[in-house]
């Protein structure tokens, strides 16, 4: 019995990503902050691991495929147009058993001091359920959660697959020593395999450049709406990406008790959790990045199914079917529906001192995106008399997706100048 007294969980407000200190060994520290501590709820005992792992840093994207059940009804994440980058851009989920909304759970984490705490997770196996660390361990409130209650589906107090309890609650030491938000993640062990009857999604490492193109969805239980009873539903792209999170659009709308929601993409049929909403700072809400340091350990404490291929990246590293080569410098035109891209590639041979990007267009509604050869990216958008210099540019291939968003209604027509000095 849930009492009546509640805190809807914050997304860790005023909590930036903390930088490891001055002089520390960042290698040895990032090993110690992947080792898992795991709680057992029934016993109130914690174990941890002793051993640690490192993932290779020359693998690329890695991913673990979803489910979705026999002769389950799906839904699509459809942004409505002229909503998304509206003010308040999210939309309530209604039919919450179809996939993927049946993997979207509300959380309610008791604390030992009486607390009773409000948060989001998602399905991502048949026992497992994906939540943020700090919607069940508190330092303020005793520790661990003693009881984490999950609901897959929840629909202002309507429970269409039931409630399920957490036996064992994983987190990495990088959140419950040091309180590191690049490391808020809880795996939470279920008492049954609901996960049979909902689906789950995938979870997935992908690069800076992947993050950048692909749509971000989210779920939860915001309860600055309908008091956190009811799901909500929100979709942008990223505004910046770092090691550990990934900064959400400031129009990608979140709020107390939507902690612990999935950030997933879609790659064809597929959907990869590649984070969970954690923090916020004063311009973004923040997700905890799945990395794929982070990845490796969740997909090891997963276990069962062995993982799947990783996924097709967005942004694949080339082939000349693939994109369209230029030469510099170069004016590129072209109309766009929504949703829509093209991507072209050139090379720089020699030095240079500058390259100079300039996309416009009165209605286009997309950006670009440029990759550098080292593979760090950058964004670039449609203004007028905005321009991005590039001082120095390296030296390799250069790749530049333009893309249209989702709801940009008509087609549009775009240019883009790339100058070189």
């Amino acid at each position: 019995m849930r009492p009546a007294a509640r805190l809807l969980l914050a997304l860790g407000l005023g909590a930036a990503l903390l930088p490891l200190a001055a002089g520390s060994d960042a290698s040895a520290a990032a090993r110690t902050s992947l080792r898992t501590v795991t709680y057992s709820v029934g016993t109130g005992t914690t174990r941890r691991d002793t051993t640690s792992r490192r993932a290779d840093p020359l693998a690329a994207r890695r991913g673990r495929a979803g489910h979705l059940p026999d002769r389950t009804r799906q839904a699509d994440e459809v942004p409505s147009p002229r909503k998304i980058f509206g003010r308040d851009n999210r939309e309530p989920v209604e039919e919450t058993d179809l996939y993927p909304w049946s993997t979207v759970a509300k959380v309610f984490a008791t604390f030992p001091d009486g607390l009773v705490a409000e948060g989001s997770a998602v399905m991502v196996g048949p026992y497992q359920a994906l939540t943020a660390a700090h919607v069940v361990y508190d330092d303020r409130h005793g520790g661990w959660a003693s009881d984490v209650e999950v609901i897959p589906g929840f629909d202002r107090g309507f429970e269409p697959f039931g409630s399920y309890f957490a036996d064992e609650i994983r987190g990495f030491a990088g959140f419950i020593d040091d309180g590191d938000f690049a490391y808020d993640f809880a795996l939470l062990e279920l008492d049954a395999d609901v996960g049979e009857t909902t689906g789950w999604l995938g979870i997935a490492a992908r690069s800076d450049a992947d993050l950048f193109a692909d749509l971000m969805n989210t779920a939860g239980y915001p309860g600055d709406l309908e008091d956190g009873e009811g799901m909500w539903y929100a979709a942008d792209f990223a505004a910046d990406v770092d090691a550990g999170a990934i900064y959400l659009n400031g129009k990608f709308d979140a709020a107390r008790g939507q902690s612990g929601s999935a950030v997933w993409i879609r790659v064809g049929d597929e959907r990869y959790a590649v984070g969970v909403v954690s923090t916020e700072i004063r311009s973004n809400n923040v997700a905890a990045r799945i990395a794929d340091d982070v990845f490796d350990t969740l997909d090891d404490s997963l276990g069962g199914a062995p993982a799947s291929d990783p996924p097709p990246g967005c942004l694949p590293p080339g082939g000349t079917d693939y994109w369209q080569p230029v030469t510099l410098p170069t004016k590129l035109t072209g109309r766009l529906v929504a949703n829509d891209e093209v991507r072209y590639s050139f090379r720089i041979d020699r030095p240079m001192s500058k390259i100079k990007f300039r996309l416009r267009g009165a209605r286009f509604r997309g950006f670009a995106l440029v990759v550098r050869p080292d593979g760090s990216t950058f964004k670039l958008l449609p203004r007028l008399w905005y321009k991005t210099i590039e001082n120095q540019p390296q030296l390799g291939q250069w790749l530049v997706l333009v893309k249209n968003r989702p709801d940009a209604g008509r087609s549009r027509r775009f240019k883009l100048n790339i100058k070189i000095k």
